[in-house]
């Protein structure tokens, strides 16, 4: 094959060059923004076990029939979606780890239940009302993820954080979709209980919330007023850095005419 043109193979050493240059300057961040990104991959993970297995778990453990089970899907998605718009303002006050601590706390109940119950009136209500609202509250928040994201990066690496943070988000709800198809099929044992592969996938979600809100946990608390501090400082910053620029060229002797 003939060689690419130098253009092209410069251009893809400048992008290399900047992609490493942006993984330095990331890594340079504290930890809590790691942290909540592994907090957010893994509340991707389970939002997608629940996605990914709801309609054949409520048609094979209940017995619903397709059209009641459009129907409690439909609300899921809907209720979901609905708390994750309103409850923005609830996250502002009370801060990442608190919200983390709290949404993760509930939606690992609800997970839980949803996994050990057998009665259809409990799954409905638990599916539609209590995990939309945990999910609403720390499991599906672009403003929960986003805030500590803006927060704990600066001005040059802010694009290529929140760009990590989109990556880890569908990391997560890959990673579901393949524990998904290694479990279905057989029949597991949970606390001397047998169970279905399905049971088993939601299970694991179940595991997963528990590990977000040990690690919502190790957050250190953050407020908006914290974000609003962190655009003053990098607008001092880049305003420092104008000013500085303009001495130099200002002490730069001129050219000759």
């Amino acid at each position: 094959a003939p060689a690419p043109p130098a253009s092209a193979l410069g251009k893809a050493q400048a992008a290399w060059a900047g992609f490493r240059e942006d993984c330095r300057s990331l890594a340079t961040s504290p930890r809590d923004l790691f942290v909540s990104m592994a907090i957010y991959c893994g509340a991707a993970f389970t939002y997608n076990t629940m996605a990914n297995t709801m309609t054949v778990f409520a048609t094979a453990e209940y017995g619903f029939d397709d059209i009641e089970t459009g129907k409690i899907y439909g609300w899921w998605g809907l209720m979901s979606t609905l708390w994750a718009m309103v409850l923005g303002p609830v996250i502002d006050v009370l801060g990442v780890r608190k919200t983390g601590l709290i949404g993760f706390a509930i939606y690992a109940v609800a997970r839980f239940v949803i996994v050990f119950t057998n009665d259809r009136d409990i799954f409905k209500f638990v599916v539609i009302f209590i995990s939309p609202f945990a999910e609403g509250l720390a499991g599906l928040s672009s403003s929960l993820y986003g805030l500590t994201t803006k927060r704990y990066t600066s001005t040059a690496n802010r694009n290529f954080g929140y760009a990590i943070q989109y990556a880890v988000m569908n990391f997560g709800g890959a990673v579901a979709g393949f524990i998904i198809d290694f479990v279905t099929g057989d029949s597991w044992n949970l606390f001397g209980t047998p169970v279905s592969g399905l049971r088993m996938a939601l299970f694991l979600g179940f595991v997963t919330n528990s590990l977000c809100f040990a690690a919502s946990a190790t957050l250190r608390p953050l407020q908006v007023a914290d974000d609003a501090e962190a655009e003053l400082s990098d607008a001092a910053a880049a305003e420092q850095g104008e000013s500085q620029a303009a001495a130099v060229r200002s002490a730069e002797p001129a050219e000759p005419t």
